[in-house]
């Protein structure tokens, strides 16, 4: 849900709006890249609050994987594996963050 007029730039928070236009969507298209999306805090936190939202209303996920495979991403291999130990390094202080992005 990136917007392509660039009013997201990368470490981003996410605004209330696009928070709102999840919550209010009824299908959501995620699309997993070998490159950087792992890497993103702002792509995890962006997936954590459709898997939260569309877990309790319901709606349709649709995954995409574009450049790599389902199973790197649910087994945390290549990029997705590196990008997340570096998110658990840079939030060591911070555990409720990094948990709020991994549940």
């Amino acid at each position: 849900m990136r917007r392509s007029d660039g009013g997201n730039k990368r470490g981003d928070e996410i605004t209330s709006s696009l928070l709102k236009s999840i919550e209010d969507s009824k299908i959501a298209i995620i699309v997993f890249s070998k490159l950087d999306y792992a890497s993103s805090s702002f792509c995890l936190g962006e997936l954590s609050h459709i898997i939260h939202c569309f877990n309790n209303k319901g709606g349709m996920v649709i995954p995409v994987f574009y450049g790599t495979e389902p199973s790197h991403v649910r087994k945390l291999n290549d990029s997705y594996g590196e990008a997340l130990a570096k998110h658990e390094d840079g939030f060591q202080n911070n555990k409720e963050h990094m948990d709020r992005l991994l549940k």
